[in-house]
This record gives C-alpha cells, sequence and structure tokens, in this order.
C-alpha cells in the first residue's frame, strides 16, 4: 500500500484551508484582502453580517481565519 502523506501542516505553519499563501495546498483560496474588505478596520460590517445570514458555515471559516490573523478580536 502506498504511504499517503495528510497535508496538515505546510511550510507556513497554517492548518488545513487557513493558509495565506497563494498555491499552497493548505490555501484558504482568498486574497490577503478579501479578509480585510470584510473583517478589517476599514471593513463594511454590513458584507460580515449579510454572509453571516447567506452562508454561515463560510462566515465561521472566514471569522476564525480574521482572529488568527488578529483582524478581529477573539
Amino acid at each position: 500500500m502506498a504511504n499517503q502523506k495528510q497535508s496538515y501542516q505546510c511550510f507556513h505553519d497554517a492548518k488545513p484551508g487557513l493558509c495565506i499563501e497563494v498555491n499552497c495546498v493548505n490555501w484558504n483560496h482568498l486574497q490577503p484582502t478579501d479578509l480585510e474588505a470584510i473583517f478589517g478596520k476599514r471593513s463594511s460590517s454590513i458584507l460580515a453580517a449579510r454572509l453571516a445570514v447567506t452562508d454561515y458555515p463560510e462566515y465561521q471559516r472566514l471569522r476564525l481565519i480574521a482572529v488568527e490573523r488578529h483582524l478581529i478580536p477573539s
């Protein structure tokens, strides 16, 4: 049986789906400015509220990334 390696930690020390480096195995498929547009200091709370209503699991995922990047308090 072939040895299958799970890609949990990447070279950027990010968990799966949480890396901000484009094309990394754990890339979150967002540009660095995407999170800032939703959760950053100059963001619109309307965008975050709309995302929370329309796609709550995605909102939770993005909010966790924003907390880890210190864009919003935990």
